[in-house]
């Protein structure tokens, strides 16, 4: 938890070893992304009322191209709701964690999974 651009992100990005949740100086996140340990690649942006940004699941990406499109929709959810209120989005990013992708290093029983919150 932290307050605007206190580096909630870029410390999620840290922890997982890659960069996924998009950072920008100012209010960039917008919504819920959840990141998800998986040895799929998968992106998931649910169905929301009058979305003002693209919505399905796509598999295959690239961390860029998972990065850029939750930028992307993090910046529609803002300007969007600058006209007007909207549902905020709800994101699940399905990667190989960094920390979970070896038991031992986390020293978890076997079956526990890994998710953060952003």
């Amino acid at each position: 938890m932290g307050t605007t651009s206190s580096g909630k992100s870029t410390i999620v990005n840290a922890l997982i070893g890659r960069k996924i949740a998009p950072i920008e100086a100012g209010e960039m996140s917008g919504g819920v992304l959840t990141i998800k340990h998986s040895q799929e690649q998968r992106l998931m942006i649910a169905e929301t009322e009058d979305a003002a940004w693209d919505t399905g699941e796509w598999t295959g990406l690239s961390d860029e191209d998972l990065y850029q499109r939750i930028s992307t929709v993090m910046h529609s959810y803002h300007a969007a709701r600058k006209k007007r209120e909207y549902v905020a989005p709800q994101i699940t990013a399905q990667v190989p964690l960094l920390p979970a992708c070896d038991a031992s290093l986390l020293g978890l029983p076997s079956g526990i999974g890994v998710e953060l919150i952003d």
